[in-house]
């Protein structure tokens, strides 16, 4: 052990100021860096470590992407794939893949943590479905997947019939029901208010369902809550309306050991209403 910073080149600059502190021990010199050089370097390394440990806190390197399922197949429209696409893929740790109705029914959803049924017309959704697809997506969400229903995905989610309860059941995930319209009643397509969790905002609609708490209790469902409702009417002239005001415009539950989020407007539809698709994001996988 000789003198290690005797052959260090004048040019480096912490030469003369790191080697002042100077020791004789057993007739070897040892030069050491200057006592405030020793706690600088403890200063930083402390903090490099904090840092490090904080980031493998906040991000951990083996957390597992969200998996997002979205459907795309009859009784949609190309928009509200499209849109929904988007607002997934820039999601932070989140995967997104297209689904055809039979790939449903063939176990797509195991492998899923989120299913989303965008808009469209739900008889068509549940037509392309069949029963093997609404059994899929009922026990997918009993075993703890997430389903995000909007429109008409808001519409296959309710308990009670198609066609006014004459045609095929929807999948029962949530205890509403749909309200029939008033012979000659339109229910349009525009701006609308809504309340959302006492502030209002300002929402697209188009033809979305109209929902009532059901008779009929759904034992699976839990906890559950309705997180919007409408504030007024859609800013179209229409001859006779079927009225939205006081009704359910977004609800929230729980379904077996898994969660529901559906809004029978277009979240996805105008980039000022994205962030209610990440409210629920957040109740379909909290935390991530």
């Amino acid at each position: 052990m000789l003198d290690f910073l005797a052959n260090v080149p004048a040019c480096v600059p912490w030469r003369t100021v790191a080697a002042t502190s100077v020791r004789q021990k057993n007739g070897i010199l040892w030069k050491f860096p200057h006592p405030r050089i020793l706690n600088g370097m403890r200063y930083l390394m402390a903090i490099g470590a904090g840092l490090c440990l904080l980031g493998c806190i906040a991000t951990p390197r083996n957390e597992r992407p969200v998996r997002v399922g979205l459907y795309k197949d009859l009784g949609t429209n190309g928009g509200g794939v499209t849109n929904c696409m988007r607002i997934v893929e820039r999601r932070p740790n989140t995967t997104c893949k297209l689904l055809m109705a039979a790939d449903i029914k063939a176990g797509a959803l195991d492998d899923l943590d989120v299913l989303i049924m965008p808009g469209g017309y739900s008889p068509n959704q549940e037509k392309a479905l069949g029963a093997a697809g609404m059994d899929a997506i009922r026990r997918f969400v009993r075993e703890g997947g997430s389903y995000f229903g909007i429109c008409a995905g808001y519409g296959l989610a309710m308990g009670g019939r198609h066609f006014n309860g004459r045609g095929k059941p929807r999948l029962g995930l949530v205890p509403f029901e749909s309200i029939p319209k008033d012979k000659g009643a339109q229910l349009g397509k525009g701006l609308v208010d809504i309340d959302f969790n006492g502030a209002q905002r300002t929402v697209l609609y188009s033809l979305g369902p109209r929902s009532a708490p059901s008779a009929n209790a759904v034992p699976e469902a839990s906890d559950v809550r309705v997180l919007a409702r409408y504030a007024g009417e859609v800013r179209q002239k229409l001859k006779k309306r079927a009225p939205l005001t006081g009704l359910p415009a977004a609800i929230a539950s729980r379904y077996g050991k898994g969660r529901v989020f559906i809004t029978s407007f277009h979240p996805e539809a105008r980039a000022n209403t994205h962030d209610i698709v990440e409210l629920g994001f957040r109740h379909l996988v909290p935390g991530r």
